[in-house]
């Protein structure tokens, strides 16, 4: 039954004196315009209308706060029956709590004018949980909070951390000053001023309280705060101004952004050994400090702040981590997920990527999408299944965007052009993985690891069509071109004493449009073949192979296939040998990235033959191009090569 004239006419006389609306398009907060026309007559009439539960039943949040609105203005006062109707709103709001709170909670602090008195005639909103909730769904969206004028902030009590943890992100940009500082010292008031708050208070509202620097005691001359912020401030400031542990930590967090926002890889051990001796044994100032390391850095320096956050972690914060995944900051939870997985093994969303070693934690891990059970083991002799993975899952990237990209270039005129832009982009993505690398080899002050070099150059076409080598050593016997868009080198090295090099020769082959002035008609069924190319190749090495480009074959973004197979398929399908079918690639082949990672760097392909290898490498002025060098980080003992100062 919905209230009006004939139900209810005193209430509905109180709604139309109080204009109770919604604060505008798109906004949920109730606005109360200004009274007007108000007989006290209608509270003891409207108090009995509330006694019909169809009418109590009938209200929404809007029309009750209007009606709080109007009884708590009175409340005091000698009028007849405003008792009753406090009473009578009180029972309702009991009654439909989890329905009504939220709402009602926005109505008082969303209104300057009004607030107070809804606040006045419900108190056990203003002392609830639900209280906060409504200023958090007010400042998510985006609406005006009026704390100071409808509440005492001094009275103001919050008991559970994860609403702080949710209000103070969404502080910036209010009216209103020191809403942050306010919500701290309600939660201090509450649970006593913890490491939490203090070192929370210090880096969003009290920098100066940072370090060991003297800090004069807030005196705000120019009462910029009021009188309730500046309380607080000395307050906070009394309370924190003798905790030298809370003071160092937050110094160190502040440095990310301050005087390590440029540094470089080595001081990742040094600051961790400073936050380990700043936090001591007191292992809620260490939560506190992970957990700010992990929200902190937005800059420069955020892996050093996840890094830190790793090192901190100890055997007995599973349960604390796990609740940092639920972290109502989203991207916090993300990182602390990926601490849980590096220190604990897992993720509570499941087995996203395995767990690192000592020997695999790098800040480049947590960029790369892992996906196979700690218990794996390696499946090369590089003897570490992390960095299998780093290696073929940066390789995939990479392959996966070349597929992508390829209509848009393939009626380039060359296959180099193609080539030298696929792999100056790898060369790029692997220069950062091995940063990553060696940066926490460097941290963690290793004094060894597995180095493997891998170098590139593209053939030009006149190089491409001179003599090839021959296996005998006899000229006459050297294959009539050389015929290799592309020669990969591997230098190993294993345990300091080189594996000898390996070369491989590549040959790139393109799917072209059926109709390049028409490309609604699609792509080739087939890659063009040039027979004598086959022949030389396999006259050389058996270490050759074609890497074919198009838009993608059989989930292959690029297709390796060995020479030999390109020969026996193509002469299959013709006598001429002169094309291959694109599904039979796709088919036959595998991915370029499992190609690299499982037969080229596990040295399971490439030609050690001397006269090869220096063909490959080539003369001055045609040297390869450094593409990769990978390492496994080993701890304490030196057995390999040293890492060198200008790395």
């Amino acid at each position: 039954m919905a209230v009006n004239f004939i139900t209810s006419p005193n209430i509905q006389s109180i709604f139309d004196s109080q204009e109770p609306r919604k604060a505008g398009l798109g906004k949920r907060t109730i606005i109360l315009g200004y009274e007007r026309c108000f007989h006290d007559d209608w509270i003891a009439a409207a108090a009995a209308e509330l006694a019909d539960p169809k009418v109590s039943d009938a209200l929404d949040a809007a029309e009750i706060a209007a009606l709080a609105r109007a009884a708590g203005h009175r409340i005091g006062s000698p009028i007849a029956g405003i008792g009753d109707l406090v009473d009578a709103l009180r029972r309702i709001v009991a009654a439909r709590w989890d329905e009504l709170a939220i709402p009602l909670a926005r109505a008082l602090v969303g209104n300057a004018s009004h607030g107070r008195e809804i606040g006045t005639c419900l108190p056990d909103l203003v002392h609830s949980p639900a209280l906060i909730e409504g200023m958090i769904d007010l400042l998510e969206d985006k609406e005006t909070l009026h704390l100071s004028l409808v509440l005492d902030r001094d009275a103001l009590r919050i008991a559970s951390l994860d609403q702080v943890r949710r209000l103070l992100p969404l502080t910036p940009g209010q009216f209103e000053k020191d809403l942050r500082l306010t919500f701290l010292g309600a939660m201090a008031r509450t649970l006593g001023w913890t490491p939490w708050i203090k070192l929370q208070t210090i880096l969003l509202e009290l920098p100066n309280l940072a370090g060991d620097n003297f800090s004069e005691e807030p005196n705000d001359p120019n009462a910029s705060h009021g009188d309730f912020a500046l309380a607080l401030r000395k307050e906070a400031w009394a309370r924190i101004v003798d905790d030298e542990p809370v003071r160092a930590i937050a110094q160190l967090i502040c440095d990310l952004d301050g005087a390590l926002a440029y540094a470089s890889p080595g001081v990742r051990g040094v600051y961790v050994d400073r936050l380990r001796v700043a936090l001591g044994d007191d292992r809620a100032l260490r939560h506190a400090a992970i957990e700010a390391l992990l929200d902190r850095p937005r800059q420069r320096q955020e892996e050093l702040g996840l890094f830190a956050a790793t090192a901190l972690t100890q055997a007995d914060d599973e349960s604390f981590i796990a609740d940092l995944t639920r972290h109502p900051q989203r991207e916090l939870g993300y990182r602390a997920a990926m601490v849980q997985t590096a220190v604990f093994g897992r993720d509570e969303a499941g087995p996203l990527w395995p767990r690192p070693t000592i020997t695999g934690l790098a800040e480049g891990l947590f960029q790369i999408r892992l996906a196979a059970s700690s218990q794996e083991p390696a499946r090369t002799w590089l003897g570490d299944r992390l960095l299998e993975q780093m290696i073929e899952h940066t390789s995939a990237s990479e392959e996966e965007k070349f597929a992508r990209d390829y209509p848009d270039f393939s009626e380039s005129d060359e296959e180099e052009g193609l080539l030298r832009l696929f792999f100056a982009q790898l060369a790029h993505q692997f220069s950062q993985l091995d940063q990553a690398l060696l940066a926490t080899a460097r941290a963690i002050r290793s004094a060894h690891r597995t180095r493997i070099s891998l170098a590139y150059r593209s053939i030009s076409k006149s190089e491409e069509g001179k003599h090839g080598i021959s296996r005998t050593g006899d000229e006459a016997d050297a294959a009539e071109r050389f015929s290799a868009d592309l020669c990969l080198i591997v230098d190993p090295y294993l345990d300091g004493r080189a594996l000898g090099k390996r070369a491989t020769l590549i040959q790139a082959k393109r799917l072209h449009r059926r109709d390049a002035s028409a490309p609604e008609k699609g792509f080739a069924a087939s890659y063009r073949l040039k027979p004598n190319q086959i022949r030389d190749l396999l006259a050389q090495t058996s270490s050759s192979f074609f890497l074919f480009q198009g838009p993608g074959s059989t989930g292959r973004a690029i297709p390796m296939l060995p020479t030999q197979l390109v020969s026996d398929l193509a002469y299959h399908q013709a006598a001429t040998a002169g094309q291959i079918d694109q599904a039979m690639v796709g088919r036959a082949s595998q991915p370029f990235s499992q190609w690299l990672t499982y037969d080229v760097l596990a040295l399971r392909t490439g030609d050690p033959f001397e006269q090869l290898v220096a063909k490959v490498e080539g003369a001055p002025g045609r040297r390869p191009r450094p593409l990769a060098r990978f390492g496994t980080v080993e701890i304490e003992v030196r057995v390999g090569d040293p890492l060198k100062e200008a790395e």
